[in-house]
């Protein structure tokens, strides 16, 4: 066949690009599609008959609306996994080494492959759900454009008549399916306006970078917890009980009056009957702060009754989480040694769930204090002073949910759950430049900002953004990402992909290898 001439192969390049920028979703789809179609019926013919894929049992990877999703030989799992193969160099036949890098990279291929098949049924599925039936006349001019059917650039009829009809019933099946998945991820490439496209690219300014420090609830000191805890002593009594559990009030009150009338021992029915984690145990729930029980006890005055039992003695029956329960004193109640760091702890955790206003006030103290001294000497100079981690970030745009369209926030820790929080954007953002921030709460955390540079966008730069966006490239790539994670979590879909890649890829006796 005659070499394309130059003027020829440029003029070939220019429409790639042209259709590229005009429906890049599309365009990609289609590119795939013929990949996997080449794959499928022009070079897997001529893969060697040895190693993975000469087994001839299916691997059941999962399911999707009970109709299972399984590898064999020549179908669309088996397509995409010796394409992804092909671009991940694995090898199929041989690379399941033990070797951290190559098992990674095994078990990668292998996922990928199941994943674009659940993905693949599932879009067949709605499509057939809507009542969508693909063009006969499309799929005949999209098989006959298949390379295996050309002869110097043209349709050869000889070469369709001769195929196998088998092959060619599979080929257009695979070529029909292509096709509707190409039309439902073709939805993605939806016009966009040039109000849109020009809102969208001055949303990415301005990008400011910021100083931080942060004042954790893991600062507040051990002191202000002792002072809390002698104020508020009802918490923190520790208690020494025994617990007796049934499933139903009735089997609880027979249980208690057995116990009550000396027929049985608490420890032997509590072994015998109980069904409360401590019945090994004699029913016996060791030493707690009272806290820890007004989960078990949500009524107040039995919980009241049941905390101020004295040595020996037992309470009436009381609504559990796991049905009802009685409660047996081992000990009189006493007063928490805070210079124990197991109460401590326990004392620190029930303030930051009940009492976490109490500690931030604190922290927003000291944040203030900082300002302060922020204003004298600057913000690094204060946070050395004072002994503050500093921390940098940016640039970032006003950006809720970190888009990945724009600059995305920085994964610290404290600013994990500020992407959502609507008063860090707005205090970052209306702050002054060079002006510490008022103290505000993210998370666990009282932060402080300064920003210390703004960058207003030039006309170029907001382009780029918008044509981002406009051109389909970011929005095809968040669609798939969505679209991923709606069909993996629907209950359509059963995922047993792990048990099946170890006890059939990997293990020495599969015949799929």
């Amino acid at each position: 066949m005659a070499r394309p001439k130059k003027d020829e192969q440029e003029s070939g390049a220019a429409e790639l690009f042209r259709r590229l920028k005009s429906n890049p979703p599309l365009f990609i789809g289609t590119v795939l599609v013929l990949v996997l179609v080449i794959v499928s019926f022009i070079l897997v013919p001529a893969l060697p008959n040895t190693g993975m894929g000469t087994g001839e049992e299916n691997v059941v990877f999962g399911s999707y609306d009970n109709v299972p999703i399984a590898y064999a030989p020549g179908n669309y799992f088996d397509r995409v996994f010796r394409n992804i193969s092909e671009m991940e160099g694995f090898r199929p036949e041989s690379d399941y080494s033990a070797d951290t890098e190559t098992g990674d990279k095994a078990m990668r291929v292998w996922q990928r492959a199941f994943y674009m098949t659940l993905s693949h049924m599932a879009i067949l599925d709605e499509m057939k759900n809507a009542g969508y039936a693909a063009p006969e006349t499309e799929i005949d001019r999209e098989v006959a454009g298949l390379p295996v059917f050309q002869e110097n650039g043209r349709f050869s009829v000889t070469k369709f008549r001769n195929y196998n009809k088998n092959d060619l019933l599979a080929l257009r099946r695979a070529t029909e399916e292509d096709y509707i998945e190409r039309q439902y991820r073709g939805a993605f490439s939806l016009r966009v306006s040039a109000g849109e496209k020009d809102f969208i690219g001055a949303m990415s300014s301005p990008e400011r970078n910021f100083l931080m420090v942060s004042f954790p609830r893991s600062a507040y000191p051990d002191s202000e917890i002792a002072a809390y805890a002698q104020s508020n002593p009802e918490h923190f009594r520790m208690v020494h009980l025994s617990k007796i559990t049934a499933a139903s009030e009735k089997e609880v009150r027979q249980i208690l009056d057995a116990v009550q009338s000396g027929r049985t021992g608490f420890e032997d029915a509590a072994r015998n009957q109980s069904v409360d984690a401590s019945k090994d145990q004699g029913g016996d729930l060791g030493v707690r702060m009272a806290h820890e029980l007004y989960t078990s006890i949500a009524d107040e005055s039995r919980r009241a009754e049941v905390l101020g039992l004295k040595s020996g003695e037992i309470s009436g029956i009381v609504k559990d989480p796991a049905g009802w329960a009685f409660y047996r004193s081992e000990a009189a109640p006493y007063d928490a040694d805070f210079s124990l760091p197991e109460n401590m702890e326990k004392a620190r955790s029930y303030m930051s769930l009940q009492a976490g206003g109490v500690m931030e006030n604190w922290l927003v103290a000291r944040a203030e204090e900082f300002i302060a001294r922020a204003a004298d000497l600057g913000f690094e100079a204060a946070a050395e002073e004072v002994e503050l981690e500093l921390k940098r970030f940016g640039p970032v745009s006003l950006n809720y949910g970190n888009v990945s369209l724009f600059n995305p926030l920085p994964g610290e820790t404290e600013l994990q759950s500020a992407v959502f929080n609507e008063n860090f954007w707005r205090i970052a953002f209306a702050t002054p430049v060079n002006v510490p921030s008022s103290p505000f709460t993210v998370g666990s955390n009282v932060i402080v900002l300064a920003a210390v540079e703004e960058n207003v966008k030039d006309e170029t730069e907001k382009s780029y953004t918008a044509n981002m966006y406009a051109n389909g490239y970011w929005m095809y790539t968040a669609s798939e990402s969505a679209l991923s994670a709606a069909i993996s979590g629907s209950k359509k879909a059963k995922d047993n992909f792990f048990m099946a890649y170890v006890t059939r890829i990997l293990s020495p006796s599969s015949n799929v290898r």
